[in-house]
């Protein structure tokens, strides 16, 4: 029984200090939260995922629609306001993946470029000369770095700018 009580205790003074290290709204996040057209938010619950047309204040966080899910990965609705003591992390769009996308899609094209050389090359008829074979190097790298900066556009990054899980 008495290590029972000690077990509660424990927890009770760990669950107080997560408590009085948890990061507060400051005006900044705030304001990025009202001005972003969706966020991304982790409730204390497990559940996580984008709310649509966020409108917060201090204590609580309003939405038009959502797409969460519970712990399990099942759909889950939330009504809304939603208050923010339930919220452990909120993260806003910051930006896209086109720079990693084009870097990758270059390095895609230009291995293509060079597979298509080697295969074409040898006693063939059809064997490039070397101008035609950094055109095709250079033609296909850039074709595909622009592929891969459009689909890496479509992907955003995302910004904390609130969490209460980290230290």
């Amino acid at each position: 029984m008495r290590f029972y009580s000690i077990l509660q205790s424990s927890a009770l003074l760990v669950m107080l200090g997560a408590q009085a290290r948890a990061q507060t709204l400051t005006p900044d996040a705030l304001q990025e939260v009202n001005a972003a057209p969706r966020v991304r938010v982790r409730l204390a619950s497990g559940q996580r995922g984008t709310l649509y047309a966020p409108a917060i204040d201090a204590g609580s966080l309003s939405f038009t629609g959502n797409r969460l899910l519970g712990p399990s990965g099942n759909p889950a609705q939330l009504p809304s306001p939603l208050p923010v003591a339930q919220i452990t992390q909120i993260q806003v769009p910051h930006g896209t993946h086109a720079l990693l996308g084009g870097k990758v899609g270059a390095a895609v094209g230009c291995a293509l470029s060079l597979l298509v050389i080697a295969q074409t090359s040898g006693d063939g008829w059809v064997s490039p000369t070397p101008g035609e074979a950094g055109f095709a190097i250079a033609a296909l790298t850039f074709a595909g770095a622009g592929v891969g900066a459009l689909i890496g556009s479509a992907s955003p990054r995302w910004k904390s700018v609130y969490d209460t899980s980290a230290p």
